[in-house]
């Protein structure tokens, strides 16, 4: 008997995820990834939690699993917080000196399997959801194409060794993470742009 029985949505989902092999297994991550890096811990976030969670199955963990999830809770604070940094590097005053130091704390708090660091970002400027949602996609998909799996919702870094694969793990940190600070610096600079004029 599967956990998911009697939940309908969930049934239909691992019925549907299940027969589209190799391709449901990086849609299913990319919907899990888009749902959890939009709104930072809020509804849609939720949701996202609720269906990874009841679909983390013991019997198909090479399609259904956690990494995603604990992916893409720590990608847009992490990366935030690295372009943060890279502003005060190059001193291209992107940021506010609160925003700064909020970044800095985005960094910390990603680390520590939060991503509520990253909000007041997203309050002032929301155009950065687009950065936060890609780099999620693009992290949790590179860690499952090189064979990633976390079935534990442990998404600071005293979870990240106890993911099958530490290295493919870690490596979707790192390309999810850079994704989202470029993108964010490439948004920043066009926001700045619009601004000025």
């Amino acid at each position: 008997m599967k956990p998911i029985e009697g939940f309908a949505a969930n049934k239909w989902l691992f019925d549907f995820f299940t027969a589209a092999g190799d391709a449901g297994k990086f849609a299913y991550n990319s919907v899990i990834a888009f749902g959890t890096a939009f709104d930072l811990g809020g509804p849609i976030n939720k949701a996202a939690g609720a269906v990874a969670l009841g679909l983390n199955l013991p019997e198909t963990p090479e399609i259904f699993n956690l990494t995603a999830r604990t992916l893409s809770i720590i990608i847009p604070p992490i990366g935030i917080g690295l372009a943060v940094n890279y502003d005060k590097f190059k001193n291209e005053d992107l940021f506010t000196t609160e925003e700064r130091v909020l970044g800095s704390t985005s960094l910390l708090l990603g680390i520590c399997g939060i991503s509520e660091g990253a909000i007041p970002f997203l309050l002032k400027n929301p155009i950065l959801i687009i950065a936060n949602v890609a780099g999620a996609i693009v992290g949790s998909v590179v860690a499952v194409y090189l064979g990633a799996i976390q079935s534990l919702p442990l998404p600071a870094i005293w979870g990240w060794g106890l993911a099958d694969g530490v290295f493919p793990y870690l490596t979707g940190i790192i390309s999810g993470a850079v994704t989202v600070a470029v993108l964010t610096i490439v948004l920043m600079k066009k926001t700045r742009k619009t601004v000025k004029n």
